[in-house]
């Protein structure tokens, strides 16, 4: 499902009405939480006998960090160069 946002996002990045390097940072930050969180979740749990997750699951944490940092400047950026 973050593999699909990240498509769909990566699409509106040039419409966006942010600086160059804010739109660097939102076509690296969205690519990259789409592999952090599906890794964290097959690396948590790698042993097959494992009843809980390990510490690598706070990677996944990482992820919708970075996620929300790309997301939501991808968002404001939509929509101040939105055109009326």
């Amino acid at each position: 499902m973050v593999h699909v946002l990240s498509l769909v996002a990566l699409r509106h990045v040039d419409e966006a009405l942010l600086s160059t390097r804010a739109k660097w940072f939102v076509r690296a930050s969205l690519p990259s939480a789409a592999i952090l969180v599906p890794v964290a979740f097959f690396f948590s749990a790698l042993v097959p006998d494992a009843t809980h997750a390990n510490g690598l699951i706070r990677v996944a944490y990482a992820g919708a960090l970075v996620l929300a940092a790309g997301v939501l400047p991808l968002g404001v950026g939509l929509l101040r160069g939105r055109r009326l």
